[in-house]
C-alpha cells in the first residue's frame, strides 16, 4: 500500500475474513489526510478494522493531480489532546453552528455541562467522548468527535479521534445518588441522543435510566454484555435506513443470547432521540417499562 496517496481509499478482497470468503472487495484501506504516515483499514463484511503506521510517506502526484478525496473518519492516537483553541460560548459560534445547535436542542447550559464547544481551526463542533458521564462529572476523556455543521461543503459528518484504550461507547446516567431499583438501559446512536434521553429521564423518579452511546450502528459485544446485565434494554437508533433497522434487531437478538432473561425492545419510530421532545422520550421509556411489567405478570399467571 506504499503507493496509496494521502486521502485515497483502495478496495481489496479481505483474505481470511471472519465473516466468510470475501469476493466483493469489501476491505477498505485508507491513508488519512490527518496522518499520512499511517493507513486505516475497515472490512464491511466482518466489521473489523485496524490501524498501522507505515513510516514516512513520500507523495509523488500532489502538485500535478490534487487529491480531492475526503479525510478518514476516525484516527487512533496514543494520547488524546483536544484542539488548542475553542469557543465555549454558544452565542459566539458561527451562524451555521448556532443553527445546528438550535436544531438539536442544545442550550448554553447543556453545552457547558457536557463540554461541547466550537473548534474554529476545523470549522466543526467539538463533542468530547468520555467513558462515563454522571451529570456534571465527566470521567476519562477517551477521545472526541468534530461534527461538520457546514452545508455547502462535501465532507465527512464526523472526524473522530480516540485513544487506543477507548472502549467504544459512553455510559451516561440520569440519577446520580440513590437510584430507583427498576433500571432501563437505552442504547442510542450518537452523543446528542444520549444527552437528551438522560436529561428527559431525570424527572422519572421511579426509574433508573442509563444510556449507552454506541457512536454509530456497529454491534459492540462489550456494550451489549454490559447492558444485558441490567435486565431491561431499549434499542433506539435513528431508524433512517434499512441497514440501521437491521442493526438494531441484531443488537436486540445478541442481548437475548447474552442474557435470555433480559427484556429487550427495539424502538421503531423514525424520530431520532435527539429530535424528540422530552415528554415524548419519557413516554416511550415508561411505555417500555409498562409493557415489560405486563408481560412478566402474564408470564407468572
Amino acid at each position: 500500500m506504499d503507493d496509496l496517496e494521502v486521502g485515497e481509499t483502495a478496495r481489496v478482497n479481505h483474505d481470511e475474513c471472519l465473516a466468510g470468503e470475501d469476493t466483493r472487495r469489501r476491505l477498505y484501506i485508507t491513508r488519512p489526510q490527518a496522518n499520512p504516515d499511517a493507513i486505516v483499514a475497515y472490512c464491511h463484511n466482518c466489521q473489523e478494522g485496524g490501524y498501522k503506521k507505515t513510516g514516512t510517506h513520500t507523495t509523488y502526484r500532489d502538485h500535478l493531480h490534487p487529491n480531492t478525496t475526503m479525510p478518514v473518519a476516525q484516527r487512533v492516537v496514543d494520547t488524546v489532546t483536544p484542539p488548542n483553541i475553542m469557543i465555549e460560548l454558544l452565542a459566539q459560534w458561527p451562524i451555521e453552528a448556532i443553527a445546528w445547535a438550535f436544531k438539536n436542542k442544545l442550550t448554553q447550559a447543556l453545552c457547558s455541562q457536557y463540554h461541547i464547544q466550537y473548534d474554529p481551526t476545523s470549522n466543526r463542533v467539538y463533542l468530547p467522548r468520555y467513558k462515563r458521564v454522571y451529570g456534571a462529572s465527566n470521567q476519562e476523556l477517551m477521545g472526541y468527535q468534530l461534527r461538520n455543521v457546514l452545508t455547502n461543503i462535501k465532507a465527512p459528518k464526523y472526524l473522530t479521534v480516540v485513544n487506543e484504550s477507548d472502549v467504544g461507547f459512553t455510559f451516561l446516567r440520569a440519577h446520580l445518588d440513590e437510584a430507583p431499583e427498576s433500571t432501563v438501559a437505552v442504547i442510542v446512536e450518537d452523543l446528542l441522543s444520549g444527552i437528551h434521553v438522560v436529561e428527559a429521564a431525570k424527572s422519572l423518579a421511579d426509574l433508573n435510566v442509563v444510556v449507552y452511546v454506541n457512536y454509530g450502528t456497529k454491534v459492540q459485544l462489550d456494550l451489549l454484555a454490559h447492558a444485558a446485565d441490567l435486565g431491561n434494554v431499549m434499542v433506539w437508533l435513528d431508524n433512517d435506513s434499512t441497514h440501521v433497522r437491521a442493526q438494531a434487531d441484531t443488537m436486540a437478538r445478541t442481548i437475548k443470547l447474552i442474557n435470555n432473561k433480559c427484556w429487550t425492545y427495539v424502538e421503531r419510530l423514525h424520530c431520532d432521540p435527539k429530535n424528540a421532545r422530552y415528554d415524548q422520550i419519557r413516554q416511550h421509556i415508561c411505555d417500555f417499562e409498562w409493557a415489560k411489567n405486563a408481560h412478566q405478570s402474564d408470564f407468572k399467571i
